[in-house]
């Protein structure tokens, strides 16, 4: 299973129950319309078309400092340009 940071778009707001019901998201959303979730390793390939035809964004994981500096997690990255 992949925890992926996802951020729904308009045209996945008006299909979000039909999407997490199919690969059994929560309905949890921030006010930002962002949400994470995980993804089975089986449901990667109808994950990446639901990605790629614009019903979600998948985001990159931030880690914040003590001193406020923002950082992207390194495999994080290496994630996204695999699914993409």
């Amino acid at each position: 299973m992949e925890k992926i940071r996802i951020k729904w778009s308009s045209k996945g707001m008006k299909r979000r129950k039909e999407i997490c019901e199919r690969f059994g998201f929560s309905s949890y959303l921030t006010l930002n319309h962002e949400s994470e979730v995980y993804v089975r390793a089986e449901d990667l390939p109808v994950f990446n078309e639901t990605v790629r035809r614009g019903f979600l964004t998948v985001l990159p994981s931030v880690k914040r400092r003590k001193n406020g500096e923002v950082s992207v997690c390194k495999t994080c990255s290496q994630r996204l340009s695999l699914l993409i």
